[in-house]
C-alpha cells in the first residue's frame, strides 16, 4: 500500500501582484510584486509621500492599484488607520 501525504498550501496572508499606482501622470509604484504569508513579520518605512499609505489602503481594498492586483486573503483585515475620523459632538463624560 502506497502512503500518500496531502499538502495544504494557504494563500499568502496579503499579496501584490505587478501594481503600479499613478497620479497625473507621477508613477508612485511600478510594477511591484510581494507577498507576505502567516508568521512572517515586515516593517513599512519610506518618508512622508513615499506611498505607504497607499499600499495599505490597496491590501485592505480600500483602493484599486491603476493596474495589477492587491489584496489579502478571503476573510477581514483590521488595522488601524493613520486618519482619526473625529466629530467634535461626541464627547467622553
Amino acid at each position: 500500500m502506497e502512503a500518500y501525504s496531502l499538502l495544504l498550501v494557504q494563500p499568502p496572508m496579503l499579496f501584490a501582484e505587478n501594481i503600479t499606482q499613478s497620479f497625473g501622470g507621477f508613477d508612485l509604484f511600478d510594477q511591484i510584486s510581494f507577498t507576505i504569508a502567516d508568521g512572517e513579520r515586515v516593517a513599512l518605512v519610506g518618508a512622508n509621500g513615499a506611498g505607504k499609505t497607499t499600499l495599505l489602503r490597496m491590501l485592505a481594498q480600500e483602493d484599486s492599484p491603476t493596474s495589477g492586483n492587491a489584496g489579502h486573503r478571503v476573510g477581514s483585515l483590521g488595522y488601524l488607520k493613520q486618519e482619526v475620523n473625529f466629530n467634535p459632538r461626541n464627547s467622553l463624560e
